[in-house]
């Protein structure tokens, strides 16, 4: 945390590291929430969806249940004694009922006689199988037909159908785990119930004709979905409704694991965002601290502190023209400081040799010199030139003596001229005597 404190002291760090989270974060957040409504909507969707296809296919394994029924009560009278385990998977009773009222029993407790209406004969007449309700026991359900047989009298094939077959409870049930299901006719007469809810019914009736709905059992969310079984062209009977009940909060199960993956997943960008940026503050922060210690230095006059930044980027160019700066600040300070000394002892109203010596001694200090020399030159009159020489190592020797000036190097001064530069060594030589 000390780096961190550090580095939000600095105005600069807080409003690049404000810009980089806003410009970095705000698009990541926005996509993320939205990505993660449309994703969890899609997942809910297609979560509702499913539970619709499985109960689309227990209605149909229903069906398919009746019919197989239908077909076993056909060959009533081609089954022998050893293939009844057949009939016995299907139905718990089988048996004719003569048009003079005799009951022959084929497997288990007789049926009891049934009154049918008009339309319902109708139906049976047509050769075709009939579903009917026990009077007193709605979920005992019967099915009928007339024997298939060239005698003239009619025999009415009944069967009990077994209703954990006819559901699916023993095998066959395509229903997903965790759910449990009910089938009520269109009247809402519940025929079998799955759901341990006593408020089932009057929380689930009022959604019997919603593909999709979400129903409230003893506190709990439950996603519902429901379907028809139609029974009317087939067996003559109203159709049912198959309705299935999933706990919404397993059926969201992988919407919350999406959900918290997407956190975490944003969670890791933000830190990921965070770290980033603080590292590449710090890294802008170093020299910008590394050029402010340089510039204190320089103001307490030490030129000869060098800022050293190795980032290899436009900061370290900056540094190296900082270091050239105070270089020549330094330089320049140095030579008027040394002018000033001059000018002092000028002012003092010394004599020329002992200022001419201040001086050489001066230069050859401050400016690192191994030979400071001073002509003094009358042009009127250049018999009277002097040199004023400093040589040798530590304080080393001063000397003064006459010097013979040539007339050639006479001509290269102008009183209009500062000063003369000269770089040929030889032509050095003319103002150096031959033993300095």
């Amino acid at each position: 945390m000390y780096v961190e404190t550090n580095l939000f002291r600095s105005k600069i760090a807080r409003r690049i590291f404000v810009t980089f989270i806003v410009s970095a974060l705000v698009p990541v957040i926005v996509l993320a929430a939205l990505s993660m409504f449309q994703v969890s909507r899609q997942l809910e969707r297609t979560g509702r969806e499913a539970l619709y296809r499985a109960t689309r296919n227990h209605v149909y394994a229903i069906f398919e249940h009746l019919l197989l029924c239908e077909d076993e009560l056909k060959l009533v009278d081609h089954r022998s004694m050893r293939e009844r385990i057949r009939q016995t998977e299907k139905f718990n009773a089988i048996g004719r009922r003569y048009p003079d009222g005799r009951y022959e029993a084929i497997l288990g407790d007789p049926i009891s006689a049934i009154d049918l209406n008009d339309q319902a004969m109708t139906h049976l007449e047509s050769g075709k199988s009939l579903l009917v309700l026990a009077e007193n026991d709605p979920g005992k359900i019967i099915l009928m037909r007339y024997a298939d047989s060239a005698s003239a009298e009619k025999r009415l094939l009944m069967g009990t159908i077994r209703g954990d077959y006819l559901w699916g409870l023993s095998r066959g049930n395509t229903l997903p785990a965790v759910s449990a299901f009910a089938v009520v006719t269109r009247n809402q007469l519940p025929l079998y119930s799955g759901i341990h809810a006593p408020s089932w019914a009057a929380a689930c009736l009022p959604h019997m004709d919603e593909k999709h709905a979400q129903v409230t059992l003893d506190g709990k969310d439950w996603w519902l979905a429901s379907s028809l079984i139609f029974l009317q062209a087939q067996f003559g009977m109203e159709d049912w409704y198959l309705m299935v009940l999933q706990p919404a909060d397993y059926a969201m199960a992988p919407v919350a694991r999406f959900k918290l993956i997407f956190l975490l997943v944003v969670a890791l960008a933000f830190l990921l965002v965070v770290a980033m940026s603080l590292f590449n503050l710090r890294r802008s922060l170093e020299p910008i601290d590394a050029l402010k210690a340089g510039v204190r230095h320089m103001m307490r006059k030490n030129f000869s502190h060098r800022v050293r930044i190795s980032s290899g980027d436009e900061f370290e160019a900056l540094a190296d023209g900082f270091n050239d700066m105070s270089r020549q600040l330094g330089s320049h300070f140095q030579f008027l400081n040394f002018q000033a000394m001059i000018d002092k002892s000028t002012l003092m109203a010394h004599p020329f040799s002992t200022i001419a010596e201040q001086t050489v001694t001066m230069a050859r200090e401050n400016f690192k010199l191994n030979v400071v020399a001073i002509h003094r030159i009358n042009i009127e009159d250049p018999d009277e030139a002097m040199i004023y020489l400093g040589y040798g190592a530590g304080k080393g020797t001063f000397i003064s003596r006459p010097w013979v000036i040539d007339k050639v190097i006479l001509e290269t001064f102008h009183p209009a001229l500062p000063y003369i530069s000269v770089t040929d060594a030889l032509v050095l030589m003319d103002y150096l005597p031959l033993n300095a």
